[in-house]
């Protein structure tokens, strides 16, 4: 049985893959708070998509007063990721941390987050949204392959 062609075009799901394969730094990070106030965090982090849909982030808060070897402040998950191009959204699944098993994935990473995505050129922007549609969080990558 010969199956139809896939939809390369511009908005499906191929081309939102296709243009989010690679390898992404960070550029700006913010946190939002319960009253819509948006708070830049200093952090490095480096965000990775694949052909297959899979994607990893590892990051580091760098005004955190943990000390270095604290795992606080560090992200470091993968899981695969879901595009809905109409919505311009991205639902992560079956997430794992990196971190040592007794730490849990930071509520703010869980799978119920939403993120939606704009990509302008080399410039990928999530916004992390919880369940209620309210915005928690916004990050900046900039493709460096």
């Amino acid at each position: 049985m010969k199956g139809g062609d896939v939809n390369t075009g511009p908005g499906s799901v191929e081309s939102v893959r296709r243009q989010l394969e690679g390898q992404w730094e960070l550029v700006a990070l913010e946190v939002v708070d319960a009253a819509g106030k948006a708070t830049p965090r200093k952090a490095t982090g480096h965000l990775s998509y694949d052909a297959y849909g899979n994607l990893g982030i590892t990051g580091k808060l760098a005004d955190t007063d943990q000390p270095q070897t604290s795992v606080s402040g560090i992200l470091a998950y993968t899981g695969r990721a879901v595009i809905d191009p109409p919505k311009s959204r991205l639902v992560l699944m079956d997430v794992q941390s990196k971190l040592p098993s007794s730490e849990a994935i930071p509520a703010e990473v869980s799978a119920d987050k939403v993120r939606f995505y704009v990509i302008e050129g080399n410039v990928l922007t999530l916004t992390v949204k919880d369940a209620a549609g309210v915005t928690t969080g916004r990050t900046t990558w900039h493709k460096i392959q």
